[in-house]
């Protein structure tokens, strides 16, 4: 009984299997090459293929029936082609030709976002009003816009963004000395001018920084630069339009910071012209003892005397305290390779409060008188003045 049950489920399960075919081919377009990666479809229904990179294709388990083959390519010509498929036979259609289409193109808009960060020209590259890119110079730059995004409240961190091997040290009273090409040079060189004051202060009367390298910096004589090159400090100036904008920063080991700048026209041909930055920064260290209190008034003045004359003055008056560092001799000396070494705590700063130095007053003076003989020539005079009371533990 088992046997005869078994038979009978196998005779109805072959009864009800479908009777189906194939549709095979290839494609080549007018050159006899293969057309591949075309896309032939059923028409009105979602069986398919897609040629291979042989241009052939193969769509099987096609119920019996007549179909309109239509094959399409972005690159060629939409064609139809009438088959029939029969059941358990395979039905070939061989070399058929596609022609490649002319397709007209919308609208291309090619356009490119300028760099917000870059500078145009500057007077203190080679000393002439001429675009950045007419000087043959080697250099570097950091805009307003790139320091004001990054929000760089320090030297350090300014000099970071230039490139070119640029390793950058701030002393915490200001003073700032870099390495350009592996020369140690310090930022002595401010609009241009060779100061004989610390250009130290803070970030908030920096316009922009310019990084003058390799023998290109003898253009400024030979005090304040160095075998790798230069730093020149560019300020903040009056400008013709009122300004105000303020600022707060927050961050790690209870950085507190406040700057204020204010921009004002004293009169209505913008003659005369007032700026004035104000800062007042705190910070703490990650040692169990440090700190930094510094603040800054940086007034400046533009005065247009004629059409020809011109005089600039500004000031920075800092005042800064700071916590005695700590100090450590080479470790070269100490037969050690690395800090780890030395068996001491580098989170204790082993200095106290009766160590701290008294503050730091930088105060620098700066007049400028511009005289234009011509369109092409123009004389300046310049003046500096620094009265330093400066406190540290590397005098």
């Amino acid at each position: 009984m088992i046997r005869k049950l078994f038979f009978l489920l196998i005779s109805c399960f072959s009864f009800v299997f479908p009777q189906t075919g194939s549709i095979k081919g290839n494609l080549i377009d007018l050159s006899g090459e293969p057309a591949e990666l075309v896309n032939i479809v059923l028409k009105g229904t979602t069986i398919g293929s897609v040629a291979d990179s042989k241009g052939e294709f193969l769509i099987p388990d096609i119920p019996p029936a007549n179909y309109i083959l239509e094959i399409s390519h972005i690159a060629y010509k939409t064609k139809e082609i009438s088959v029939e498929v029969t059941a358990n036979k395979v039905t070939f259609v061989q070399d058929i030709l596609l022609e490649l289409k002319a397709t007209e193109l919308g609208e291309v808009i090619i356009s490119h976002k300028q760099n917000k960060f870059k500078n145009l020209d500057s007077e203190y590259i080679t000393r002439l009003n001429v675009r950045n890119i007419e000087t043959p110079q080697s250099y570097s730059t950091t805009s307003p816009e790139l320091l004001s995004e990054q929000n760089i409240t320090s030297y350090t961190s300014a000099i970071q963004t230039i490139p070119g091997g640029v390793v950058s040290s701030q002393d915490p009273g200001g003073i700032v000395g870099i390495y350009l090409r592996g020369f140690l040079t310090n930022a002595y060189i401010r609009n241009g001018l060779y100061s004989l004051s610390h250009s130290g202060g803070d970030m908030q009367v920096v316009e922009r920084l310019e990084v003058i390298k390799g023998p290109s910096s003898l253009i400024y004589g030979t005090s304040g630069i160095s075998y790798g090159g230069l730093l020149n400090i560019v300020t903040k100036k009056p400008f013709k339009k009122k300004f105000f904008d303020a600022g707060l920063t927050f961050g790690s080991y209870n950085l507190q910071r406040f700057t204020g700048d204010i921009n004002i026209p004293f009169n209505d041909d913008n003659t005369m012209l007032f700026r004035l930055n104000v800062v007042a920064h705190s910070e703490g260290s990650f040692q169990d003892y440090g700190f930094k209190r510094s603040y800054l008034l940086a007034p400046s003045f533009y005065y247009k005397i004629n059409n020809n004359t011109e005089f600039f003055f500004d000031a920075e008056l800092n005042n800064s305290k700071f916590s005695s560092p700590t100090w450590f001799i080479g470790v070269g000396a100490l037969n050690v390779n690395q800090i780890d070494e030395i068996k001491v705590d580098y989170f204790k700063s082993y200095v106290s409060r009766d160590l701290d130095f008294e503050p730091t007053q930088l105060n620098n003076y700066y007049g400028r008188l511009n005289y234009s003989v011509s369109e092409d020539w123009k004389l300046s005079a310049n003046v500096a003045l620094a009265d330093i009371n400066l406190n540290g533990s590397n005098m």
